[in-house]
């Protein structure tokens, strides 16, 4: 079997003998050739897969087959895929298919696509996957050897599996991941998509604030972005750091230890756009308070508007949300002795009081995640609940609440799997965008899914 590397030519070029013409001249038989010319042109010879399972990645998977005689009109029957893995053992089992698209009669498209989203069936970097044109693929074209060309799967690049990390989406549509508990452990690394989770890239691997987990980031209308606080593996933290190239250099800004932002982790943080306010509410500290803090100067001093044990209970892996009109909303969360808290409150647009809402229809949860569309729809995204002092329900329901207080259940079981400490992002169109956590098993996840339709279908992009 013959590889294409690289630095094989981009275009591979084949002769398909057709059938031959038959011309009479006279009683005098002539035999005309007639050949007609296949080129299979692939963005790349490479398919990029997550090294973790094997899912095929969204992009490096466009076949374009042209020639110039003419394709049946159900070109399908002529293409085929095979696959060997890295041993050069035939996968019996395909967890992937080829979609052909007709784009005219010369012209066909081909797609090759993972069926299985959550990589049940792996295939390890150095398979080969083989497409072939079959004779019945072309009109009249009997009688040749089918030609084909070998896509190598290489491990693409994404940030390691994680949980505790935090994601923000800035005013450019650039997806950030950063942080979080790894394999290894805390890491303080930053990741950037520019193409809507497609592809990933390494910012920087030393931001200058020191590997933790339970962080929590902000993004302003001057798309500066922040990280606040978390959890470093020894102490709780109060730091905050701001970026003003798009995370791949920060400032400390100095948080005097006087602040009335005392260290924490698994807090949340929201930010008001229109006068740029940050807000931290609750979180793990020292001495677990349920407070909201507010910085007016980007970050640089914070003062407390909402003190400890009044309105909302002390809590920890809660969610916020800030509406259009600048209306905080405290979501859920787990107390601290562990118990479920399902309850939602609100603030006023200056967040000096706060409303329980008396929530129906949302069931006691933590380590979810939680967005907020621009008609102030708020979606909930699964976490875990305990079941007594020691065992859990991981969950991967998706629920929705138009005012905080009436929940709805948009899907009972997502495609992706049931997590906690996870995070999700929606752009400017609406789209959701979920990546990572702590999975079910307790196996640490580094898949990315898209919604285009509010979470009722989810599609995996790594």
């Amino acid at each position: 079997m013959k590889m294409f590397n690289k630095k094989s030519a981009p275009m591979l070029m084949i002769a398909l003998a057709f059938a031959s013409l038959v011309l009479f001249t006279g009683c005098r038989k002539v035999l005309v050739p007639f050949e007609a010319t296949v080129t299979i042109t692939p963005a790349s010879n490479e398919i990029l897969i997550n090294p973790r399972d094997g899912f095929l990645i969204a992009n490096n998977r466009d076949i374009s087959i042209t020639t110039n005689g003419r394709f049946v009109s159900s070109p399908q029957i002529g293409i085929k895929l095979t696959a060997e893995d890295k041993g050069n053992v035939a996968i019996t089992t395909l967890d992937v298919e080829l979609g052909v698209t007709r784009v005219n009669d010369s012209k066909l498209t081909a797609k090759i696509k993972a069926t299985s989203a959550k990589g049940t069936t792996a295939h390890p970097a150095g398979s080969k996957f083989k497409i072939t044109v079959e004779g019945q693929a072309l009109t009249d074209a009997t009688g040749y050897t089918p030609q084909s060309i070998e896509l190598t799967l290489s491990a693409g690049t994404i940030w390691s599996a994680r949980f505790g990390h935090t994601s923000v989406i800035d005013n450019e549509g650039n997806i950030f991941v950063m942080g979080g508990f790894d394999d290894v452990y805390k890491v303080k690394d930053v990741w950037k998509s520019a193409d809507k989770g497609l592809t990933w890239e390494l910012v920087t691997a030393n931001p200058g604030w020191s590997a933790r987990s339970g962080l929590r980031s902000v993004v302003d209308s001057d798309n500066v972005i922040y990280v606040l606080g978390g959890h470093d593996g020894k102490n709780k933290l109060n730091d905050v750091w701001k970026s003003v190239s798009g995370g791949a250099t920060w400032t400390d800004l100095k948080v005097m230890a006087t602040s009335d932002l005392t260290p924490r982790s698994y807090h949340t943080a929201v930010i008001n756009k229109t006068t740029n306010n940050i807000y931290v509410i609750g979180g793990l500290t020292r001495d677990s308070p349920n407070d909201v803090v507010k910085s007016v100067d980007h970050g640089v001093t914070w003062n407390k508007i909402t003190d400890g044990m009044k309105p909302w209970e002390t809590r920890i892996h809660h969610t916020s949300v800030i509406d259009n009109q600048n209306n905080i909303y405290i979501i859920a969360g787990s107390g601290t002795n562990l118990e479920n808290l399902s309850d939602v409150w609100k603030s006023n647009p200056e967040v000096t009081t706060w409303t329980n809402l008396g929530a129906t229809g949302l069931s006691g949860r933590s380590g979810h995640s939680s967005v907020i569309d621009k008609n102030n729809n708020i979606y909930v995204f699964g976490g875990l609940r305990f079941v007594g002092a020691v065992s859990k329900v991981y969950l991967n329901d998706i629920l929705k609440s138009s005012d905080g207080t009436t929940w709805k259940e948009q899907v009972p079981s997502a495609s992706w799997s049931a997590r906690e400490t996870h995070s999700t992002v929606i752009d400017a169109e609406g789209n959701f965008y979920l990546l990572g956590g702590l999975n079910f098993d307790g196996s640490n996840l580094n898949d990315v899914w898209k919604s285009t339709d509010k979470g009722i279908t989810w599609v995996r992009l790594w």
